[in-house]
Formats: C-alpha cells, sequence, structure tokens
C-alpha cells in the first residue's frame, strides 16, 4: 500500500513538473525578438524613472515637491493651460489618445489574450501610460490570423472598431497639433528653450516625455500585426499603399505619431465586415 501510494505521489509530481515546464515554454515561445526588446525597455524606463530621471517624485515635500504638484494639478484643471508651455501640453494630452490608439489595434485580438488579459491593462494605461503597458505588450499572444471575424471581437473591441471612435481619434490628434503649431512660444521660438530646461528640472515632464516617445516607437508592432490582420479586407490590394509590404507601411504609419495611427484606425477595414467561411 505504501508503495502504491508514493508511486502516486511520484507520478503527480511529474505531472506538475510537466505542466509548469510547457507553461514556461508557452511564455518563452512568446519571447521573440520584438517583444523581447519591449520587456528590456520597460525595465530600463521603470529603473531610470524611480532612480535616475532629474527632479523629485510627486509628493515630495518642500519647494521642489510642489512644482510638480502644482503643474499636475492646473493641467488638471485646464488641460490646455496658456501659462504652461505648449509642447508639455501637448505631451500630458497626447497621453490620453495614445492608450486609446494602443486599444483600437490591441482589442480586436484579445479574446482568449494569454498569459495576460489585455483590458487591465489598456485601462490602466489611461493613467499610467507605459509603465503599465509595457509588461502586457512584452507577453501577450499575437493575433495576426486574417481569419478573425465579428464573431471573434469582444464588446469592447467592437466599440473601438466603430468609425466613430477612428474619427474622434483623428479630430483629437488634429486638435493637438493645431494647438501646438498656432501657440504663441512656438510662433516666437521661445517654446523649446523653455520646455528643455523644464525637461532637465522636473521628474513629472522628464518622465511623462519619455514615455510619451516610447509608447510611440513601440507601436510599430501592434500596428504591423492589425495590417497583417485586415490585409485580406482591402478593397484593391493592388492600390497605394495596399500594394507596400507591411512592415513599410507599419513603419510610416509609426513615423508620424498621434496622425498616423489615427489614420490607420480610421481608414482600415473592418473585421465586423469579415464573414466566417
Amino acid at each position: 500500500r505504501e508503495y502504491h501510494s508514493g508511486a502516486l505521489w511520484d507520478r503527480q509530481g511529474r505531472r506538475q513538473v510537466k505542466a509548469h515546464a510547457e507553461k514556461g515554454q508557452g511564455v518563452l515561445e512568446r519571447l521573440d525578438l520584438g517583444r523581447a526588446s519591449t520587456l528590456v525597455l520597460w525595465l530600463l524606463f521603470v529603473i531610470y524613472a524611480f532612480g535616475f530621471a532629474p527632479g523629485v517624485p510627486l509628493g515630495t515635500s518642500g519647494p521642489e515637491g510642489s512644482v510638480d504638484a502644482e503643474l499636475l494639478k492646473a493641467l488638471i484643471a485646464n488641460p490646455f493651460d496658456e501659462a504652461i508651455n505648449p509642447i508639455f501640453v501637448f505631451v500630458f494630452n497626447s497621453l490620453g489618445v495614445v492608450p486609446a490608439l494602443y486599444a483600437s489595434l490591441l482589442l480586436p485580438g484579445s479574446k482568449d489574450q494569454k498569459p495576460l488579459p489585455t483590458l487591465p491593462f489598456v485601462l490602466a494605461s489611461l493613467g499610467t501610460g507605459f509603465f503599465a503597458l509595457g509588461p502586457y505588450l512584452g507577453l501577450r499572444e499575437e493575433r495576426a490570423s486574417s481569419d478573425m471575424t465579428g464573431e471573434d471581437l469582444p464588446t469592447p473591441a467592437r466599440i473601438v472598431e466603430s468609425k466613430i471612435f477612428g474619427g474622434v481619434l483623428l479630430l483629437s490628434s488634429i486638435g493637438l497639433l493645431s494647438f501646438l503649431a498656432s501657440s504663441q512660444p512656438i510662433l516666437s521660438g521661445s517654446a523649446w528653450s523653455e520646455y528643455l530646461a523644464l525637461f532637465s528640472t522636473s521628474k513629472f515632464v522628464h518622465v511623462s516625455s519619455l514615455d510619451f516617445i516610447n509608447l510611440s516607437i513601440i507601436m510599430y508592432g501592434p500596428i504591423l500585426e492589425d495590417l497583417k490582420r485586415r490585409q485580406h479586407l482591402a478593397s484593391d490590394p493592388n492600390a497605394f499603399p495596399n500594394n507596400l509590404d507591411a512592415r513599410v507601411r507599419a513603419l510610416l504609419i509609426t513615423a508620424l505619431p498621434l496622425i498616423g495611427p489615427s489614420l490607420h484606425v480610421l481608414t482600415r477595414p473592418s473585421l465586423q465586415s469579415n464573414e466566417r467561411k
């Protein structure tokens, strides 16, 4: 009886070890070069933001800490406060549009996503940007299959598939760029020197700016995946820009922060029009 009991425990132990090994192997298979690079970038960003970025953390007592706190309070009260450097106003407000763009790119492939669910990380990125989105982007499964249809879309994905949602994103992007281009400090040439002074002394400005840059650059991967997911739905595959390689198209879209991704979301073929064969 003791022998059979020991053998049973031994078999169960081997099964558990095998299950953990297969789970670990699945994670490693997902870590291609692009996603591994995203994880490394995220880790370096976190270490730099909390350990080496200039300035003091929000909430720090004293005059240095109150500068960032007052800046944040002013932007929350008036997101387009003319008393604040227009370049940072643009960056701050863009960090509200960029997570919505990621939602448009990631939610269509969010069904049964492993090992992390999509929606919580996308929602968290509205307040914390790359801090929340980085781990998800590094570990998620690629969903570039052209077999996806409207039946595969969870409810949040159907919202971001709408042309209305894409139109709002494009108008918001155009509005932000128009605000930046028409602001008096930009026209007078003083905006960049003021912004660089803030960037070198304020942790809030410094980290937020790097957050915007990181999110804009690594959007290339989700855009490329979204292009592959929809390439068979193009009305004329031989017309420009459909006739370009998907990697070239993704690079061109990514090279125009806000405007490029917003145009893509607005003009892409909808997966809801794809029918199950």
